[in-house]
């Protein structure tokens, strides 16, 4: 049996084209995709961290963080669908459903690892309850109990009452 990680290079901050990321994020079912290129795709130059996978010279896999120099946040995760395995109930590259390829724990390990050498002490991230929780403790993340998070949520595609703009 042949190891499905062994062919995906990992690689820190490569150099990621707009149109690459773009097209990941369209055949993966990823929310980001209803932005305009331009917009989907400026989180390639204001990420502090990125790690991306490739097999056969095709993106598999994106993980971003930002990070201050003693916390991170992890703000983006995706693995291919055709990646993931298992049936996806939901059909969006950046919901971790399964991780039967291996592919997203190696991912994972090499994003925290980067975190870790730059001083990382607290890496944060949120996941999507009742979907995600296996594979994220399976990278060592635990829910921080007692904790609430508050947000003020202004992306296009989430279906809920928005605040009101700052006044201009």
């Amino acid at each position: 049996m042949t190891d499905p990680v062994a062919d995906v290079t990992f690689l820190v901050n490569p150099p990621i084209a707009d149109d690459e990321l773009f097209d990941f994020y369209r055949e993966n079912g990823i929310c980001e995709e209803g932005y305009p290129r331009e917009q989907a795709t400026v989180v390639l130059r204001q990420s502090s961290v990125i790690v991306a996978g490739y097999r056969n010279g095709a993106l598999v896999a994106i993980a971003r963080a930002m990070f201050d120099g003693r916390e991170a946040q992890l703000v983006e995760f995706c693995i291919a669908r055709n990646v993931q395995g298992g049936p996806l109930r939901h059909a969006n590259g950046s919901l971790i459903e399964h991780d039967a390829s291996g592919v997203g724990h190696a991912l994972g390990r090499v994003l925290l690892d980067e975190l870790w050498r730059r001083g990382a002490q607290f890496v944060a991230t949120y996941i999507a309850q009742g979907v995600e929780e296996p594979f994220y403790a399976s990278l060592g993340f635990e829910e921080n109990g007692g904790h609430r998070v508050y947000v003020i949520d202004r992306r296009p595609y989430v279906d809920r009452p928005r605040p009101p703009s700052p006044p201009t």
